[in-house]
């Protein structure tokens, strides 16, 4: 899969699942789920 086409998948989705997120700030899965929800996911 291409970079562009990943990107139109992010740009066109509006609910993703991250299994295993965490709330501990230490914990990578944490970032990640932060990232998504500041960008509005």
């Amino acid at each position: 899969m291409k970079e562009n086409d990943i990107a139109g998948i992010l740009t066109s989705t509006r609910t993703i699942a991250l299994v295993g997120a965490s709330d501990k700030p230490d914990r990578p899965s944490y970032r990640v789920m932060k990232y998504l929800l500041d960008q509005g996911y």
